[in-house]
């Protein structure tokens, strides 16, 4: 049986991987500036855990969490009405691929124990010049 920190590490794990399968890049470095990032590596994914909620079981621990994450994706930088269909479709690919059978693989393809994820929010912004795609996602799994 995993933990509840195993089984949350699995989950991020998976979430890169979904996100590796869609052509975006990860680097095991952190770039300071947005400027600094080599173009080679955009579109440039970070992976930042929000926290959980834990929900209470009849007279004891928790059955269930609820773990919340924020994916950035760096775009390169591009004429506006080419990158705005770009941000859309970066978008709407994880939108599409964050699912309940594509977290529940590798570590956690014995337990199953996601059992749903909510897009809770997307958001363009520019920074340094860069544009950025946000998106805010809630996973729920069973605490063992």
């Amino acid at each position: 049986m995993m933990t509840g920190y195993e089984t949350v590490a699995a989950i991020t794990d998976n979430i890169e991987a979904i996100l590796r399968a869609l052509g975006i890049n990860f680097a095991r470095q952190s770039f300071e500036r947005q400027e600094g990032i080599p173009s080679g590596l955009l579109p440039l994914g970070e992976i930042f855990y929000a926290g959980e909620s834990f929900g209470q079981g009849l007279g004891q621990g928790p059955v269930h969490a609820e773990a919340g994450f924020l994916i950035r994706v760096t775009m390169p930088q591009g004429e506006p009405s080419v990158l705005i269909r770009e941000e859309q479709k970066v978008i709407h690919a994880i939108r599409g691929a964050l699912t309940v059978d594509a977290l529940n693989t590798n570590e956690l393809s014995d337990s199953k124990s996601v059992s749903w994820v909510r897009m809770e929010r997307a958001e363009v912004n520019v920074r340094s010049g860069r544009p950025e795609v946000s998106v805010r996602a809630s996973v729920r799994y069973r605490v063992t």
